[in-house]
């Protein structure tokens, strides 16, 4: 853990996302130049990429990208996030942050956390579901699909991503070469 000044506790369907900058650590240097000291985490903003987004808007998918590259291959999202603190993940730093819930910093080192939101201008959680959350079944049409947009951000680390999948995958005899 100490090998890293931030770490993230993601699930599998989960990502955060660089929106302007080309890697984590140039968005942090970005986010650590106009924030105080003392944050122990920076907490991003969830936006849903459901299912059914893609199989209205491209039911025939990206030709150009392998099926099974999922994140890939969902590339519209709700237009809006969720409200800011609910779903959110975050970058924690491993010298200020103690204990970590899923979400948030529990308890830091001295004392009290204190985090700061992020812009998604600057990153986002991309959350790839089926649907929204259980909590927000009943606002989930409204609130998340009913207003789509396209969004291919992912798109920049696209080719790399292909050939290390691709690459890893055939070393391991899941395909063929």
């Amino acid at each position: 853990m100490y090998r890293y000044e931030y770490i993230s506790l993601l699930d599998t369907d989960e990502v955060i996302m660089p929106v302007k900058h080309n890697s984590y650590a140039d968005m942090m240097k970005n986010i650590l130049s106009s924030a105080p000291k003392d944050k122990s985490s920076f907490i991003f903003r969830n936006v849903y990429f459901m299912d059914e987004m893609l199989q209205k808007k491209k039911p025939d998918l990206h030709p150009d990208i392998p099926r099974f590259l999922h994140m890939l291959q969902h590339v519209y999202r709700s237009r809006d996030h969720t409200k800011v603190g609910y779903f959110v993940k975050s970058f924690h730093n491993t010298e200020k942050v103690k204990t970590l819930h899923n979400h948030f910093p529990l308890s830091c080192v001295p004392g009290r956390c204190h985090w700061m939101h992020v812009s998604p201008s600057l990153g986002q959680m991309q959350h790839y579901r089926e649907t929204c959350s259980h909590v927000l079944k009943n606002s989930c049409d409204s609130l998340y699909k009913k207003f789509v947009v396209r969004d291919t951000t992912i798109w920049r680390w696209k080719d790399q991503l292909i050939s290390g999948t691709v690459t890893a995958l055939r070393e391991m005899g899941f395909l063929q070469k």
